[in-house]
């Protein structure tokens, strides 16, 4: 299997932006899968930890690629609005899979921060 080296969120290109409205207290850890791809009743871990899914889509200079999937170690401490732009923080993890003949890209980072549309500044 190919592997990306994980990188500084400051190194990450791109913004991440949610799809809906998201608030931690309605966030679950996202469920394991058995070998014959069940839902194993476990948590998934990362690393030996839970992760929360967060609906995204990539951004770049190109446009927008909805074939990346991210997950969080840490939950976002507010609700983040509909449609806000996002910059992970920590480490970004990065593995890319196959989904129906194309290239996705599933990316676990330590935790996300709010990204001001209008400032460009991180939301305190």
């Amino acid at each position: 299997m190919f592997t990306v080296p994980p990188v500084a969120a400051d190194r990450f290109a791109g913004i991440l932006q949610v799809t809906q409205k998201i608030d931690p207290a309605t966030m679950h850890p996202k469920q394991g899968y058995t070998a014959d791809g069940k839902p194993s009743g476990e948590a998934k871990l990362v690393e030996g930890h839970q992760v929360y899914r967060v609906p995204v889509q990539y951004i770049d200079d190109s446009g927008v690629d909805s074939s990346v999937s991210l997950q969080v170690f840490t939950l976002p401490t507010k609700v983040i609005p509909a449609l806000a732009q996002l910059v992970p923080t920590g480490t970004v993890r990065m593995v890319p899979w196959v989904r129906n003949g194309r290239i996705a890209w599933s990316l676990t980072a330590d935790g996300i921060e709010v990204l001001d549309s209008i400032t460009g500044v991180l939301d305190d």
